[in-house]
């Protein structure tokens, strides 16, 4: 039996991340599951929380789908500095077919970074 201390990969990425907005207390990257398809459109996603998800992609290697698509970000934009540590990890998901990061303000930086980074998804 496991222990009671144990912590279950139960959550979705966008779960974790509504629960750390509410300020939820014990909530870690390590409840966070890996999923193949990672949809956070419209939840206005910052560069941090970017990062977040950067540092939990390097946990596994099955990420097939990333959509973090914003129409209007009032929580501060996703800019070049999310876009390229997504880029360093994105190289280790080859299976990834669908990248959606539009209505992002990712700016010159963050296109280069991403472009730098895919042709790796194939090789």
């Amino acid at each position: 039996m496991a222990s009671s201390s144990a912590q279950e990969r139960t959550l979705s990425f966008g779960e974790f991340l509504e629960r750390q907005r509410e300020g939820e207390r014990g909530v870690s990257l390590e409840m966070v599951k890996q999923e193949e398809k990672v949809w956070l459109g419209r939840m206005k996603v910052t560069d941090e929380e970017a990062k977040l998800l950067a540092e939990h992609l390097r946990t596994y290697h099955g990420l097939r789908e990333l959509l973090i698509w914003n129409l209007s970000n009032a929580r501060g934009p996703l800019t070049g500095v999310g876009a390229a540590a997504l880029a360093e990890v994105l190289p280790q998901h080859s299976g990834l077919t669908v990248l959606n990061l539009g209505g992002n303000q990712l700016g010159d930086a963050g296109a280069t970074a991403l472009a730098e980074a895919l042709p790796q998804l194939t090789s």
